[in-house]
Protein backbone atom coordinates (compact mmCIF):
# COMPACT_ATOMS: atom_id res chain seq x y z
CA UNK A 1 0.00 0.00 0.00
CA UNK A 2 1.33 3.40 -1.01
CA UNK A 3 0.56 6.46 1.12
CA UNK A 4 -0.17 9.98 -0.12
CA UNK A 5 -2.89 12.62 -0.27
CA UNK A 6 -5.59 14.18 -2.45
CA UNK A 7 -4.38 17.33 -4.15
CA UNK A 8 -7.63 19.32 -4.12
CA UNK A 9 -6.73 20.76 -0.70
CA UNK A 10 -4.25 23.09 -2.47
CA UNK A 11 -6.46 25.21 -4.76
CA UNK A 12 -4.06 28.16 -4.72
CA UNK A 13 -0.90 26.24 -5.67
CA UNK A 14 0.36 25.06 -9.04
CA UNK A 15 0.22 21.30 -9.49
CA UNK A 16 3.99 21.18 -10.05
CA UNK A 17 4.59 22.86 -6.69
CA UNK A 18 2.29 20.36 -4.96
CA UNK A 19 4.02 17.37 -6.56
CA UNK A 20 7.45 18.77 -5.69
CA UNK A 21 6.46 19.20 -2.05
CA UNK A 22 4.87 15.73 -1.92
CA UNK A 23 8.00 14.13 -3.29
CA UNK A 24 10.29 16.05 -0.94
CA UNK A 25 8.24 15.03 2.11
CA UNK A 26 8.25 11.32 1.33
CA UNK A 27 4.71 10.83 0.08
CA UNK A 28 4.41 7.96 -2.39
CA UNK A 29 1.24 8.81 -4.29
CA UNK A 30 -1.38 11.49 -4.94
CA UNK A 31 -4.98 11.52 -6.05
CA UNK A 32 -5.95 14.26 -8.50
CA UNK A 33 -9.38 15.67 -7.83
CA UNK A 34 -11.00 18.92 -8.98
CA UNK A 35 -7.86 20.03 -10.82
CA UNK A 36 -7.74 21.78 -14.19
CA UNK A 37 -4.86 20.80 -16.46
CA UNK A 38 -4.04 19.81 -20.04
CA UNK A 39 -3.36 16.10 -20.63
CA UNK A 40 -0.05 16.35 -22.49
CA UNK A 41 1.26 18.90 -19.99
CA UNK A 42 0.22 16.65 -17.12
CA UNK A 43 1.91 13.60 -18.66
CA UNK A 44 5.17 15.50 -19.00
CA UNK A 45 4.86 16.75 -15.43
CA UNK A 46 4.14 13.36 -13.88
CA UNK A 47 7.22 11.88 -15.54
CA UNK A 48 9.41 14.19 -13.44
CA UNK A 49 8.37 12.66 -10.12
CA UNK A 50 8.58 9.25 -8.48
CA UNK A 51 4.95 9.46 -7.41
CA UNK A 52 2.14 7.07 -8.23
CA UNK A 53 -0.91 8.91 -9.53
CA UNK A 54 -3.70 6.98 -7.85
CA UNK A 55 -6.73 8.42 -9.56
CA UNK A 56 -8.54 11.22 -11.31
CA UNK A 57 -11.71 12.34 -9.55
CA UNK A 58 -14.77 14.52 -9.80
CA UNK A 59 -17.63 15.16 -7.33
CA UNK A 60 -20.40 15.70 -9.91
CA UNK A 61 -23.90 14.27 -9.38
CA UNK A 62 -24.41 11.58 -12.03
CA UNK A 63 -28.12 11.33 -11.18
CA UNK A 64 -28.87 15.04 -11.01
CA UNK A 65 -32.63 15.65 -11.33
CA UNK A 66 -31.83 18.35 -13.89
CA UNK A 67 -31.56 16.07 -16.94
CA UNK A 68 -29.41 18.51 -18.90
CA UNK A 69 -26.94 18.78 -16.03
CA UNK A 70 -27.01 15.02 -15.51
CA UNK A 71 -26.02 14.38 -19.13
CA UNK A 72 -23.25 16.97 -18.87
CA UNK A 73 -21.93 15.27 -15.75
CA UNK A 74 -21.85 11.87 -17.43
CA UNK A 75 -19.99 13.38 -20.39
CA UNK A 76 -17.47 14.89 -17.96
CA UNK A 77 -16.79 11.51 -16.36
CA UNK A 78 -16.33 9.96 -19.78
CA UNK A 79 -13.76 12.62 -20.64
CA UNK A 80 -11.96 11.85 -17.39
CA UNK A 81 -11.94 8.14 -18.25
CA UNK A 82 -10.32 8.93 -21.59
CA UNK A 83 -7.82 11.23 -19.90
CA UNK A 84 -7.03 8.54 -17.31
CA UNK A 85 -6.28 6.09 -20.12
CA UNK A 86 -3.96 8.58 -21.82
CA UNK A 87 -2.17 9.22 -18.51
CA UNK A 88 -2.04 5.51 -17.56
CA UNK A 89 -4.07 6.13 -14.37
CA UNK A 90 -6.10 3.08 -13.40
CA UNK A 91 -8.89 4.62 -11.34
CA UNK A 92 -11.48 7.33 -11.82
CA UNK A 93 -13.06 8.39 -8.51
CA UNK A 94 -16.74 9.29 -8.76
CA UNK A 95 -19.98 9.51 -6.80
CA UNK A 96 -23.00 7.40 -7.72
CA UNK A 97 -25.21 10.46 -7.56
CA UNK A 98 -28.81 10.81 -6.41
CA UNK A 99 -32.04 12.55 -7.30
CA UNK A 100 -32.21 14.47 -4.04
CA UNK A 101 -35.85 15.41 -4.66
CA UNK A 102 -36.98 11.78 -4.29
CA UNK A 103 -36.54 8.93 -1.76
CA UNK A 104 -33.21 7.16 -2.15
CA UNK A 105 -34.81 3.94 -3.45
CA UNK A 106 -36.16 5.82 -6.45
CA UNK A 107 -32.60 6.45 -7.63
CA UNK A 108 -31.82 2.72 -8.02
CA UNK A 109 -33.30 2.21 -11.49
CA UNK A 110 -31.79 5.45 -12.84
CA UNK A 111 -28.48 4.36 -11.32
CA UNK A 112 -28.52 1.11 -13.29
CA UNK A 113 -29.52 2.93 -16.49
CA UNK A 114 -26.65 5.39 -16.05
CA UNK A 115 -23.94 3.15 -14.56
CA UNK A 116 -24.20 0.04 -16.74
CA UNK A 117 -23.11 1.80 -19.97
CA UNK A 118 -20.64 3.98 -18.07
CA UNK A 119 -19.00 0.88 -16.58
CA UNK A 120 -18.72 -0.64 -20.06
CA UNK A 121 -17.24 2.59 -21.40
CA UNK A 122 -14.64 2.51 -18.61
CA UNK A 123 -13.88 -1.17 -19.22
CA UNK A 124 -13.43 -0.52 -22.94
CA UNK A 125 -10.76 2.01 -21.94
CA UNK A 126 -9.21 -0.31 -19.35
CA UNK A 127 -10.22 1.84 -16.35
CA UNK A 128 -11.91 1.23 -12.99
CA UNK A 129 -14.66 3.35 -11.47
CA UNK A 130 -14.37 3.84 -7.70
CA UNK A 131 -17.53 5.18 -6.05
CA UNK A 132 -17.00 7.09 -2.81
CA UNK A 133 -19.20 6.49 0.23
CA UNK A 134 -19.74 10.12 1.27
CA UNK A 135 -23.49 10.93 1.27
CA UNK A 136 -22.65 14.46 0.05
CA UNK A 137 -25.13 15.99 2.47
CA UNK A 138 -23.44 19.39 2.28
CA UNK A 139 -25.23 19.62 -1.08
CA UNK A 140 -28.61 19.11 0.59
CA UNK A 141 -29.01 18.47 4.31
CA UNK A 142 -30.46 16.07 5.27
CA UNK A 143 -30.57 13.88 2.19
CA UNK A 144 -27.48 14.43 0.09
CA UNK A 145 -26.60 13.78 -3.53
CA UNK A 146 -24.98 10.33 -3.36
CA UNK A 147 -26.84 7.05 -2.80
CA UNK A 148 -23.66 5.07 -2.13
CA UNK A 149 -23.34 5.82 1.58
CA UNK A 150 -24.09 2.46 3.21
CA UNK A 151 -23.16 -1.23 2.86
CA UNK A 152 -26.85 -2.11 2.53
CA UNK A 153 -27.12 0.14 -0.52
CA UNK A 154 -23.82 -1.18 -1.90
CA UNK A 155 -25.39 -4.65 -2.02
CA UNK A 156 -28.17 -3.28 -4.23
CA UNK A 157 -25.77 -1.28 -6.39
CA UNK A 158 -23.53 -4.25 -7.11
CA UNK A 159 -26.55 -6.45 -7.83
CA UNK A 160 -27.78 -3.86 -10.31
CA UNK A 161 -24.37 -3.34 -11.93
CA UNK A 162 -22.10 -6.32 -11.15
CA UNK A 163 -19.25 -5.28 -13.47
CA UNK A 164 -15.92 -6.04 -11.82
CA UNK A 165 -14.43 -2.68 -12.79
CA UNK A 166 -16.97 -0.88 -10.58
CA UNK A 167 -15.93 -0.64 -6.95
CA UNK A 168 -15.46 1.67 -3.99
CA UNK A 169 -13.40 4.55 -2.76
CA UNK A 170 -13.65 3.71 0.93
CA UNK A 171 -13.55 6.48 3.55
CA UNK A 172 -13.94 5.27 7.16
CA UNK A 173 -14.71 8.77 8.48
CA UNK A 174 -18.23 8.71 7.06
CA UNK A 175 -18.98 5.49 8.93
CA UNK A 176 -18.26 7.20 12.24
CA UNK A 177 -20.94 9.89 12.11
CA UNK A 178 -23.36 7.65 10.22
CA UNK A 179 -23.08 5.06 13.01
CA UNK A 180 -22.04 2.12 10.82
CA UNK A 181 -19.45 -0.65 11.08
CA UNK A 182 -16.48 0.20 8.86
CA UNK A 183 -14.50 -2.91 9.85
CA UNK A 184 -17.35 -5.21 8.91
CA UNK A 185 -17.80 -3.35 5.63
CA UNK A 186 -14.14 -3.87 4.74
CA UNK A 187 -14.49 -7.61 5.36
CA UNK A 188 -17.67 -7.87 3.30
CA UNK A 189 -16.68 -5.64 0.38
CA UNK A 190 -12.89 -5.99 0.42
CA UNK A 191 -12.62 -7.09 -3.20
CA UNK A 192 -14.59 -4.04 -4.28
CA UNK A 193 -12.32 -1.52 -2.53
CA UNK A 194 -10.11 0.14 -5.16
CA UNK A 195 -8.96 3.23 -3.27
CA UNK A 196 -8.97 4.42 0.35
CA UNK A 197 -9.45 7.99 1.54
CA UNK A 198 -7.68 8.48 4.85
CA UNK A 199 -9.69 10.76 7.08
CA UNK A 200 -10.84 10.68 10.70
CA UNK A 201 -14.05 11.93 12.31
CA UNK A 202 -14.66 13.53 15.70
CA UNK A 203 -18.10 13.45 17.30
CA UNK A 204 -18.93 16.70 19.11
CA UNK A 205 -20.95 15.20 21.94
CA UNK A 206 -22.01 18.56 23.40
CA UNK A 207 -23.62 19.62 20.10
CA UNK A 208 -25.18 16.21 19.49
CA UNK A 209 -26.72 16.27 22.97
CA UNK A 210 -28.73 19.42 22.22
CA UNK A 211 -29.24 19.24 18.43
CA UNK A 212 -29.86 15.52 17.88
CA UNK A 213 -28.88 13.54 14.80
CA UNK A 214 -30.84 15.85 12.49
CA UNK A 215 -28.85 18.81 13.75
CA UNK A 216 -26.06 20.11 11.56
CA UNK A 217 -22.35 19.58 12.10
CA UNK A 218 -22.33 17.73 15.39
CA UNK A 219 -19.30 15.99 13.93
CA UNK A 220 -16.21 17.24 12.12
CA UNK A 221 -13.60 15.59 9.93
CA UNK A 222 -10.10 15.40 11.33
CA UNK A 223 -6.65 14.14 10.48
CA UNK A 224 -5.95 10.51 11.52
CA UNK A 225 -5.51 10.10 15.25
CA UNK A 226 -7.69 13.08 16.19
CA UNK A 227 -11.00 11.29 15.76
CA UNK A 228 -12.61 7.95 16.49
CA UNK A 229 -11.36 5.65 13.72
CA UNK A 230 -9.36 2.71 15.06
CA UNK A 231 -6.52 2.93 12.56
CA UNK A 232 -4.56 -0.22 13.51
CA UNK A 233 -7.78 -2.25 13.26
CA UNK A 234 -8.81 -0.57 10.00
CA UNK A 235 -5.43 -1.11 8.33
CA UNK A 236 -5.36 -4.70 9.59
CA UNK A 237 -8.81 -5.28 8.07
CA UNK A 238 -7.56 -3.94 4.73
CA UNK A 239 -4.56 -6.26 4.85
CA UNK A 240 -6.79 -9.21 5.80
CA UNK A 241 -8.83 -8.79 2.60
CA UNK A 242 -5.73 -8.38 0.45
CA UNK A 243 -6.04 -4.67 -0.32
CA UNK A 244 -2.89 -3.43 -2.06
CA UNK A 245 -4.14 -0.10 -3.41
CA UNK A 246 -3.28 3.44 -2.36
CA UNK A 247 -4.12 5.26 0.86
CA UNK A 248 -4.61 8.99 0.34
CA UNK A 249 -5.14 11.55 3.08
CA UNK A 250 -8.16 13.74 2.42
CA UNK A 251 -7.79 17.04 4.22
CA UNK A 252 -11.05 18.41 5.60
CA UNK A 253 -9.85 19.35 9.08
CA UNK A 254 -11.27 22.75 10.14
CA UNK A 255 -8.47 23.24 12.68
CA UNK A 256 -5.97 23.26 9.83
CA UNK A 257 -7.53 25.75 7.44
CA UNK A 258 -10.16 23.66 5.68
CA UNK A 259 -12.70 26.49 5.82
CA UNK A 260 -10.33 28.77 3.87
CA UNK A 261 -8.20 26.50 1.71
CA UNK A 262 -7.29 29.23 -0.77
CA UNK A 263 -5.35 31.06 1.97
CA UNK A 264 -4.25 28.12 4.12
CA UNK A 265 -1.60 26.22 2.15
CA UNK A 266 0.90 26.21 5.02
CA UNK A 267 -1.69 25.01 7.53
CA UNK A 268 -2.73 22.28 5.10
CA UNK A 269 0.86 21.14 4.73
CA UNK A 270 1.20 20.89 8.52
CA UNK A 271 -2.00 18.88 8.64
CA UNK A 272 -0.85 16.41 5.98
CA UNK A 273 2.51 15.98 7.69
CA UNK A 274 0.73 15.34 10.99
CA UNK A 275 -1.37 12.64 9.33
CA UNK A 276 1.73 11.15 7.73
CA UNK A 277 3.56 11.07 11.06
CA UNK A 278 0.68 9.44 12.90
CA UNK A 279 0.03 6.70 10.35
CA UNK A 280 3.73 5.97 9.71
CA UNK A 281 3.78 3.89 12.89
CA UNK A 282 1.33 1.45 11.31
CA UNK A 283 2.45 1.41 7.68
CA UNK A 284 5.16 -0.83 6.26
CA UNK A 285 7.16 0.75 3.45
CA UNK A 286 7.11 -1.19 0.19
Amino acid sequence: MKFGFLTWCFPSLKLQDVLTWASQKGFECVGLDRWSWEVNEAKSLFAQYDLHITSLGTPVNLLDPDKKKQKENVRLVKRMIVHAEKLDIDIVDIFAGRDYTRPVEESFKPYRKMMAPLAKFAADHGRKLAIENCPMMHDGWPGGTNIAYSPAIWETMFDLVPDKNVGLTFDPAHFIWLGMDYLGAVKTFGKRIFHVHVKDCEILEDKLAVEGILGHRWWRYRMPGWGEVNWPAFLSALMDVGFTGDLNLEHEDPLFGFDDLAHSAEKVKKSLLAGQKYLSQYLVKE
